[in-house]
């Protein structure tokens, strides 16, 4: 008798080890605290994916070509974010083709020129939606971080900036999708909320930030710090969004170094096409302006950038959103 107490004693302190145990290992599931939910939920509305597609534009002749009878020559995805407005967005926003390695060996004869663009907003059912953004009026080279382009898109409303110099204690924010996943289809992304905080006056453009270890691709993400401005009522201020340039992430702070546009918006007029099967088309190694039509690009590094000029604003304002 006394022995089969022991036992069932021994079985039972062995139970409440395993349950333990298995406890402890909650966090390495993936699974949120309240305030990490809370933070998600309260920020990634502020974050949009930006499809931008671009086509080629022929010096001598003023005729714009995609590539295999399509009528982008290559696309490009990547995050940006809603600030109050306008939209801040990085380089493969502003010049894809600087990202699609194809590219270089035209640029003799051809100049690229921003097409179309469709954004998903993130944390809302829906795919992309076309909507001009002006990013036609960013011109120049590509290289900035970042640039802020004035927009009423989605009412004008985004994150506020945080300008504070003291110690800025808040969060990161990383949005990461699985390896090969094509956002130019599709816009499943996953969210990763972490503890960040940086010494006192330190927060400038193009500070080095800490990728999350993954093993899934980041898109990007953004910094963001609480502001408590009344009983009850907590803002979260925007440091700045996480950009990737080559190896390295980086933050592009928002009214710092970050390039500001003017907006400007192109006049009406009809949509920019291509010639299918011209033969003035087909370049001399016979393909239709190049190369396969890019991908998304989303996790491509910055050692595949073209050394891509600048364009011209060919392309035309589209008055009317259309979902796909």
């Amino acid at each position: 008798m006394y022995r089969q107490t022991m036992r069932n004693i021994w079985f039972l302190l062995l139970a409440l080890c395993c349950s333990a145990a298995g406890a402890q290992t909650l966090p390495s599931l993936g699974l949120k605290t309240d305030n990490q939910q809370l933070v998600e939920d309260a920020v990634k509305g502020g974050m949009v994916l930006v499809r931008q597609s671009f086509q080629l534009r022929q010096n001598s002749t003023g005729q714009l070509f995609g590539s295999h009878n399509n009528e982008e020559f290559g696309t490009d995805c990547s995050l940006a974010v809603l600030v109050n407005g306008g939209v801040l967005v990085t380089d493969r926003t502003a010049h894809p083709w600087a990202y699609d390695e194809r590219v270089a060996k035209y640029l003799a004869d051809y100049t690229p020129v921003p097409l179309r663009t469709y954004v998903s907003r993130l944390g809302v059912d829906g795919g992309y939606e076309e909507q001009p953004l002006g990013v036609d009026s960013v011109g120049g080279e590509a290289g900035s971080l970042a640039y802020i382009l004035p927009t009423g898109a989605f009412g004008g409303a985004g994150f506020e900036p945080d300008t504070a110099t003291t110690e800025r204690k808040g969060w990161l924010v990383w949005v990461l999708t699985d390896k090969g996943y094509d956002l130019a289809s599709g816009t499943n992304v996953d969210f990763v909320v972490q503890r960040y905080a940086v010494a006192d006056g330190s927060v400038h453009d193009g500070m080095p930030l800490k990728a999350l270890n993954t093993s899934k691709t980041l898109l990007g993400g953004v910094f963001v710090v609480p502001s408590y401005e009344g009983v009850g009522k907590v803002v979260f201020r925007l440091c700045g969004m996480a950009v990737r340039r080559g190896d390295a992430w980086l933050l592009a702070v928002p009214g710092a170094k970050v390039a500001a546009v003017d907006g400007m918006q192109q006049p009406d007029g009809s949509e920019l096409t291509h010639a299918v099967g011209d033969k003035a088309a087909v370049g001399a190694d016979g393909e239709a302006a190049a190369g396969a039509v890019s991908g998304s690009g989303g996790d491509a590094s910055d050692s595949g950038r073209a050394a891509a000029g600048g364009h011209d604003s060919s392309s035309k304002k589209r008055k009317d959103k259309k979902k796909i």
